[in-house]
């Protein structure tokens, strides 16, 4: 009798602890502003995992226009007048894509898989029904987040986004500019600064690959997901 009710005392404190983490999903843990310990000046030369080398060369970043022309002074005085202008707000969104974008996305699609690892009732005939991706938002909603559907979804984001920081690394190196901070003193560094070559910005490319990803993944999440790229 003690042994069938010690059972069940966990199996209740189990089910308050799911249906706690339903509606509270796991959080965001505190993290510093992102420091590069190295600069890998190499990883443009690494080799991509969804595309070929060659297929690789073809995502090279435009160059950009020279640090005297007068779209680059535009740019760097649209610059200042943001920092200038800074709102709480976006001073928020600074400190959290500041301590890594590439984190910061696994743990969208982190929560994101626990939010939609949920299976359906059946139905009156005891049939279970199966979710649709071209009528994602019918019950049950697109998708449910199974251990496999998650695991894909989690090895799409990372291997596209490696391949995409790969050709990111390779125009950095390619084009060599400096950050806006060094050509302009009147602009501040809000984020720890290095030597890393500033265009393409690592955090944009990072975040195209993941709203793409995982737009599709999970559909219903599209807004809420660009959102979250606007902000960077």
């Amino acid at each position: 009798m003690r042994i069938a009710y010690t059972i069940l005392l966990l199996v209740s404190a189990s089910l308050s602890f799911v249906a706690c983490r339903e509606d509270e999903l796991i959080g965001t843990p505190p993290f510093e502003h992102y420091k590069y310990t190295q600069l890998d000046a190499e990883a443009g030369q690494w080799v991509p995992i969804l595309i070929d080398s060659t297929q690789a060369q073809a995502f090279i970043s435009p160059a950009p226009d020279e640090a005297n022309s007068p779209t680059a002074i535009i740019e760097r005085e649209a610059i200042k007048s943001l920092q200038n202008n800074k709102t709480a707000t976006q001073q928020r969104a600074i400190d959290y894509w500041g301590t890594s974008s590439v984190a910061r996305w696994n743990e969208i699609a982190r929560d994101l898989a626990a939010k939609y690892n949920r299976l359906p009732s059946p139905d009156d005939n005891g049939v279970y029904p199966a979710p649709s991706g071209a009528n994602p938002g019918n019950y049950p909603n697109f998708p449910v987040a199974s251990p496999p559907y998650s695991a894909r979804a989690f090895a799409y984001l990372g291997t596209a986004t490696f391949d995409a920081m790969i050709v990111c690394w390779k125009s950095k190196y390619t084009y060599n500019r400096a950050a806006p901070s060094t050509m302009d003193n009147q602009i501040q560094n809000l984020l720890p600064l290095s030597d890393l070559p500033s265009y393409p910005s690592e955090d944009a490319v990072a975040g195209a690959v993941a709203f793409t990803i995982l737009s599709r993944m999970f559909p219903l999440e599209e807004a809420y997901l660009k959102s979250k790229f606007e902000e960077l």
